[in-house]
């Protein structure tokens, strides 16, 4: 059979969302279209992709394993209409995402400087979409937070960082020099739309007892976050260098000393490493090894 990319790629959203109402709304389709691609898709693969109820979707063992074997395709198709494109127009063009708090401008700037005649771009990222970016070939490369779904994906620990809980100013925790996690038991913890393996890290759930956190407010970004958080409806955990990319007065951050530290890498497709991603991440690093060592020598 001939693969249709429509329909693998309704699949993929389905599969990430496992939800179809929220993978019609990113394919900018109606959800009747996307389930009848799905079937027909199926009824070609002689499969049964997802398990449906009336409640959930769940992937099938073929359906986990067509997702494995299906994403770096896609991601490489895109890749390639991307790079065909590029071609076209005589551009040499490398796109960096970072996520809020970390820096890749001194990076761009080396790079820039080693490729003058390529365009450079940065584009911010946010926690939805740091894997499908690159696998979609949105970014070439980016600095990213860690967990991610590292399909089709090569990552490089770069540093990590401490993870803290951002509490309203007035919060009777506000000031703190450190708090632990059981100081912050009972307090509703912000969630993650489309979070996944995110959401667990960055709520902290199950907690190392076996307990999960009170449900708060679902968000998409981390101005929602600040928002919620200044309401005093639910508190959030975020790294230090986040909340201060964002720092409100209406708002605290304290370090929180018993959970393990933020996680930030380089991540790259696995199939695509050209010149100047190579490039990229070779500066990125030798700037992060003369961080260390100076801050060694202090």
């Amino acid at each position: 059979m001939d693969l249709n990319l429509q329909r693998a790629r309704c699949f993929q959203y389905v599969a990430e969302e496992l939800h179809f109402g929220r993978a019609a709304e990113r394919l900018h389709l109606a959800q009747p279209a996307v389930s009848r691609h799905i079937k027909v898709l199926e009824t070609e693969l002689g499969v049964a992709l997802f398990e449906r109820t009336s409640r959930q979707v769940a992937l099938t063992g073929p359906g986990r394993q067509f997702l494995k074997e299906i994403t770096p395709v896609l991601a490489d198709a895109d890749a390639a209409i991307r790079n065909a494109r590029r071609s076209s127009r005589g551009e040499q063009t490398l796109i960096v995402g970072f996520m809020t708090g970390t820096r890749a401008a001194a990076a761009v700037r080396g790079t820039s400087r080693s490729h003058p005649d390529a365009t450079v771009e940065i584009r911010q990222l946010e926690w939805a979409n740091q894997a499908a970016a690159l696998r979609d070939g949105t970014v070439d490369v980016a600095l990213v937070r860690l967990p991610i779904d590292t399909t089709a994906l090569r990552v490089q620990t770069l540093y990590t960082e401490p993870r803290g809980a951002l509490l309203p100013a007035d919060h009777r925790l506000a000031g703190k020099d450190h708090i632990s996690l059981s100081d912050v038991a009972d307090e509703p913890v912000i969630r993650h739309r489309h979070g996944g393996i995110w959401d667990d890290y960055w709520t902290v759930s199950p907690r190392p007892d076996g307990t999960t956190p009170p449900t708060g407010a679902t968000v998409d970004t981390i101005a929602e976050k600040l928002e919620v958080v200044a309401s005093g409806a639910a508190i959030t955990f975020l790294p230090e260098s986040a909340a201060s990319a964002y720092h409100r007065d209406d708002v605290a951050w304290v370090p929180i000393a018993d959970i393990e530290p933020s996680v930030v890498a380089i991540a790259w497709p696995t199939r695509r490493k050209p010149r100047l991603v190579a490039d990229f991440i070779a500066h990125l690093t030798s700037l992060h090894d003369r961080r260390m060592t100076t801050h060694g020598q202090r």
